[in-house]
């Protein structure tokens, strides 16, 4: 019963904190960017505005438009459940890595799929170029989960985190490679290709609105922290005092979303081929990686 109360209290914490998050990336920017930027506490008030706003549907679209969005939230919030967090508690059992490696990846196709059956063009455009990126990312993802799963010679999470020590090369490199997937699956730039507010006004989202809009983003925000609390796991020691870990787990949580704004201010987005082409480029990487792995190199 205690563990479950502290994951609940992970999750509720994770839930204020995900748009506090986003908003503290936009002041950076901003702030990168010569310009004043909006409050902090912006990203919570357009949620709240378009969570009371009723959500507008097209003439085209079917039942998974209307239900992918909340699909998507609660996977994510599921997915948060079986990582430690603030509290550095967290659902555990046999094979958890991968439900959490499937919890991820299904996120993307249900966007993807309530996307395309707004009936809109543009919304398919943008749900092909998520497909295009979450195929190649995903994949990435469960090598470089599957390198984490082979050092540490189990399924479950709670075995997994931290990954290091042993400070061996595969662990160094592994959680390296972890990062850069992180960055690629929060639309940073230059890898926002299925948002890609210039050329298809919004992209994979242009038909969301209201409720609806407000779920979706909430999830990406959720995402996002989802992913850089897996990288604090990989390397913040779990034998710290509770009060110090959670200290320690907030700050590493703002410290990463700064570093990764502060590299999105300096790109342009890729086309689609040209990040396709990078991320290939990962994968006999991420092989090399599994094999040193292996031999716990």
């Amino acid at each position: 019963m205690v563990t479950q109360l502290l994951v609940l209290t992970n999750i509720v914490g994770l839930l204020l904190i995900a748009p506090i998050i986003d908003g503290i990336e936009r002041k950076i920017k901003a702030r990168l960017q010569c310009r004043r930027g909006p409050p902090i506490l912006q990203t919570w008030y357009d949620l709240l505005k378009l969570f009371r706003r009723p959500s507008i549907v097209t003439e085209e679209y079917s039942l998974p438009y209307i239900i992918s969005p909340y699909i998507v939230f609660a996977n994510i919030i599921f997915a948060l459940a079986l990582i430690p967090s603030i509290t550095r508690v967290s659902l555990s059992f046999y094979g958890d890595i991968m439900v959490l490696t499937y919890l991820i990846a299904s996120s993307s196709i249900f966007i993807a799929i309530g996307s395309i059956s707004s009936g809109s063009v543009f919304a398919t455009i943008g749900a092909n170029r998520e497909i295009s990126i979450a195929t190649l990312s995903k994949l990435l993802i469960a090598l470089v989960l599957a390198s984490f799963v082979i050092l540490k010679g189990s399924l479950m999470l709670e075995k997994l985190f931290p990954i290091i020590p042993p400070y061996t090369i595969s662990a160094i490199l592994a959680i390296v490679l972890f990062a850069i997937l992180a960055y690629i699956e929060s639309y940073k730039l230059p890898f926002d290709i299925p948002e890609a507010e210039p050329e298809i006004i919004d992209g994979i989202l242009v038909e969301y609105s209201g409720k609806s809009l407000g779920v979706l983003k909430y999830s990406m925000y959720l995402k996002r922290v989802l992913l850089f609390t897996i990288l604090i796991d990989l390397v913040l020691p779990r034998n710290l005092p509770p009060i110090i870990s959670s200290l320690a787990y907030i700050a590493s949580l703002i410290f990463v979303s700064i570093l990764y704004v502060t590299i999105e201010t300096y790109f342009g987005r890729l086309r689609i081929d040209q990040a396709l082409k990078f991320m290939k480029t990962l994968i006999p990487i991420l092989l090399v990686v599994i094999v040193i792995a292996y031999f716990h190199i």
